[in-house]
């Protein structure tokens, strides 16, 4: 809720899935049928620690999947410390933010925005 209270503040539509697992459904859900919203997707932000299904094994299964893998994923978690930037760098996660600061998940968004618009123009 704080992540969405914060994109709802910088006026940014986002989905939201209570795990990994819903995330990774409604993803590959997307790119069966209406691959538009996969192509349309600036980024995928995820905690760390899920039930179901974590942050760094959705990170895996997204980055394995060829529809899914250019995918721009933000990790996000309480955890801190070399263990987690190194899991992050093996999975191949984008960007790494701890838990909870509003201002640099604020300029991670805005900074992606800003490169997916570029892209599309």
């Amino acid at each position: 809720n704080q992540i969405k209270r914060t994109l709802d503040q910088l006026g940014i539509d986002c989905t939201l899935a209570t795990d990994g697992k819903k995330a990774l459904d409604t993803l590959l859900s997307w790119a069966d049928e209406a691959p538009e919203r996969i192509r349309d997707l600036t980024m995928l932000i995820s905690d760390v620690e899920m039930p179901e299904m974590d942050g760094y094994t959705l990170t895996t299964r997204l980055r394995a999947d060829a529809r899914l893998q250019h995918i721009y994923i933000l990790l996000h978690t309480s955890l801190s410390g070399v263990f987690n930037h190194a899991m992050v760098e093996k999975v191949g996660a984008d960007e790494f933010i701890a838990k909870f600061k509003p201002d640099l998940l604020a300029n991670a968004v805005i900074k992606q925005v800003q490169a997916g618009q570029q892209a599309k123009d």
